[in-house]
């Protein structure tokens, strides 16, 4: 039975939550990537390192790309996108380090917007019924002060017009981060850490996951293999950034 949270933790929750609002309203409208100044704050990147974006296209094709090929060899899944190749610790990488280490949640909704915008324009959304943002633990999430993929899965939402469900599927563990890990030791780092909450709510209806980088899909199969148990649901999967093998 999980807690309920007490009134000091509702409190830091909250202070979090302003702290990065405050971060936000002070930042200077600076590109994410090079640090040159950008139109305004809703503006992550600059318009040189918008042009130079490495775009996957995977959203015309999401029924056969090299996300959905990782994905098949270890779960069944309808279609995947990912908007960018992520390249650790590369320029391109840094939107995704602020958003998740450096206190910047308005990155999230931004790369969700973008996300569904192309979605949009591709009909990857056609059929979906409820959009399901990959889980943190209640602890991870109070540390960090926002669950990163809720963020982008809102951004994505606001453009497919999509309800965002977080009260589906929990994560009921967290051993260590993944971005550390090799492809076996994320595997068991994620083998049983979600539990569904609703199944009636997902049981013969077609959820999108959403995440922020997928790597060697480990997260994302443990969150679709948990979907399927409630049986006749099928999954998607959308990312912002997608690693190389």
């Amino acid at each position: 039975m999980t807690p309920t949270p007490t009134s000091d933790t509702r409190l830091r929750t909250l202070l979090q939550r302003m702290r990065a609002d405050l971060a936000a309203s002070l930042r200077t409208a600076r590109c994410h990537e090079c640090g040159h100044r950008t139109p305004g704050r809703r503006h992550m990147l600059c318009a040189g390192c918008m042009s130079s974006m490495p775009l996957t296209g995977f959203s015309s094709s999401p029924y056969d790309n090299e996300m959905t090929r990782r994905l098949w060899l270890r779960t069944p899944v309808e279609r995947c996108s990912a908007l960018t190749w992520h390249t650790p610790h590369s320029t391109h990488a840094t939107p995704v380090y602020d958003l998740k280490y450096r206190c910047c949640p308005e990155i999230g909704t931004w790369m969700g917007r973008l996300m569904g915008h192309d979605g949009a324009r591709h009909g990857l959304f056609d059929g979906i019924d409820l959009i399901i943002p990959v889980p943190l633990t209640p602890q991870r999430e109070r540390q960090r002060g926002y669950n990163q993929s809720e963020l982008i899965a809102r951004g994505v939402a606001s453009e497919c017009h999509l309800p965002v469900r977080t009260d589906i599927m929990s994560r009921t563990r967290f051993a260590d981060s993944q971005t550390a890990l090799g492809r076996e030791r994320r595997q068991d780092n994620v083998q049983g850490a979600f539990h569904l909450l609703r199944p009636h709510d997902v049981a013969g209806r077609h959820v999108l996951l959403i995440d922020d980088v997928l790597t060697t899909g480990a997260t994302a199969c443990a969150c679709a293999e948990c979907l399927h148990t409630a049986g006749g649901t099928r999954v998607s999967v959308m990312t912002w950034g997608l690693t190389r093998e």
